[in-house]
């Protein structure tokens, strides 16, 4: 989920979106981590993991890997 949601945040999206250069492709790729995020969070939430999918993310979307997630858990 957090690689998803960092994907979705990186700021080449939002830049290649306003200077009009593959802006479609941007805005889908935009949308498909959001996706895949809610997709995750899904599985999260209905205690019900695809694992052959999140193989499959954490394959497609293999940036971040060393990313520890605990550190962005606040208590």
């Amino acid at each position: 989920m957090l690689r998803e949601l960092l994907l979705a945040q990186s700021s080449d999206w939002a830049f290649l979106m306003t200077t009009g250069t593959a802006s479609e492709y941007s805005v889908n790729r935009t949308k498909e981590h959001i996706s895949n995020f809610n997709e995750l969070l899904g599985m999260i939430n209905g205690n019900n993991i695809d694992f052959d999918r999140v193989n499959y993310l954490e394959y497609k979307n293999s940036i971040f890997d060393f990313i520890d997630f605990r550190i962005f858990i606040t208590s």
